[in-house]
């Protein structure tokens, strides 16, 4: 299967139809003693999004400890393209913005058929 082509697709798709939002993707390094204080680096991309509802199937039937992966009825899938981001699982902590306002995210999972990044299908805590 022709992954690139579906990649790029996927790029057109939410090009055309996404709404724009923010993300930021913080990455905590070194302690410095001196300063008793962590190195933080934020990477900011404007990016663009859709919204998919989940289906029932997908909606977990209880909620059992605390992970805060569970799909409830109010939670909604955010599609984002995944080129030119980085590995969003192997950040230090994620933020996404629409118009100014931070989103509850719960699970990240990365689209990746025959390695290519096609896009992260994020859930949205409602």
């Amino acid at each position: 299967m022709n992954y690139a082509a579906i990649q790029k697709k996927v790029q057109k798709a939410i090009a055309k139809t996404g709404f724009s939002l923010q993300l930021l993707v913080v990455t905590q390094g070194a302690f410095n003693a001196t300063l008793d204080t962590i190195a933080t680096t934020i990477a900011t991309y404007d990016i663009k999004g859709l919204y998919a509802e989940y289906k029932n199937y997908e909606i977990s039937a209880s909620i059992v400890g605390s992970d805060n992966s569970f799909i409830k009825s109010t939670d909604r899938k955010l599609l984002i393209d995944a080129v030119g981001l980085p590995d969003l699982n192997s950040a230090d902590s994620i933020r996404f913005l629409v118009d100014s306002i931070d989103l509850d995210v719960g699970e990240i999972k990365p689209i990746k058929p025959g390695n290519i990044n096609l896009l992260y299908k994020v859930q949205i805590k409602g």
